[in-house]
């Protein structure tokens, strides 16, 4: 087996009704050279059967205690050998072309760190429902990055693992030196607390392209209930970086905390 250029990231849990139109989108993509890591947290032996199903040496799987969802990512990213990463979740899919037009604007450009793109939402039944995130695509300020997180959603980032190892500095790091990239003391805002990290200490641009390349499942029993913890989640991150970058983040907290209730 060749080694991969990309790693795909793809946490299991709880979604096994959707796991293999997942899977199959990574496996009919038109670039080749990835590796896709299912990291299995033991939710089910129901999932972790369907992993094992594939036969195909460009499938890994991992398996760890049932920790949550930053904690399997961050086991996927310590286990990538790509020099680019990606993530899915389990429940959204990839268009056919995702891996490869983001692998060319990536190398076309390499003062980017993480690229993305506008998704579709899809349904239960994986229709289209005329819906979907269509964000700035250009000129990424730390401004946007707070208010309006132009990535969007957990399946759509792909990025340099140079600018991973770049945050090693501001990453929290235990006994054993495993860097957690993704906050493990967060439920709720892993992601975005990652892209702020990376806009404030880093100069890693963010960029996207715009051609919609990840569908994005709009399923209610998946849906989070709990907005009030989805915002103190929020609320805990931001506070954090205030303490650390008061000059910066304070201009904006004020709107961006417009737009997370208004979210």
């Amino acid at each position: 087996m060749k080694m991969p250029i990309v790693s795909v990231v793809m946490p299991v849990c709880k979604v096994e009704k959707y796991m293999r139109t997942a899977i199959d989108s990574v496996l009919q993509q038109t670039c080749q050279y990835f590796e896709l890591i299912c990291v299995h947290d033991e939710s089910t032996s129901d999932a972790l059967r369907i992993v094992e199903s594939y036969d195909d040496q460009r499938i890994r799987i991992i398996s760890q205690p049932r920790t949550g969802l930053a904690a399997a990512i961050n086991t996927g990213i310590h286990s990538a050998r790509g020099e680019f990463i990606a993530f899915l979740d389990a429940n959204d899919c990839y268009e056919p072309e995702k891996l490869l037009l983001h692998l060319k604007h990536l190398l076309s450009n390499p003062e980017i760190g993480v690229s993305y793109c506008p998704s579709l939402f899809i349904d239960e039944e994986g229709n289209q429902t005329g819906l979907g995130q269509y964000p700035k695509l250009r000129n990424i300020s730390l401004k946007q990055v707070m208010c309006r997180n132009p990535v969007g959603n957990n399946s759509v980032a792909v990025m340099r693992s140079a600018a991973l190892k770049s945050m090693q500095p501001f990453t929290k790091k235990d006994e054993s030196g495993y860097y957690h990239y993704f906050d493990e003391s967060l439920h709720q805002s892993e992601q975005n607390d990652l892209w702020i990290r990376i806009s404030l200490n880093t100069n890693w641009r963010f960029e996207g392209i715009e051609i919609p390349l990840t569908c994005y499942r709009v399923d209610r029993e998946l849906l989070s209930a709990d907005l009030g913890a989805h915002f103190s989640s929020w609320q805990h991150c931001m506070d954090r970086h205030l303490s650390h970058h008061p000059l910066k983040v304070a201009p904006w907290m004020s709107l961006a905390t417009a737009y997370q209730l208004r979210y």
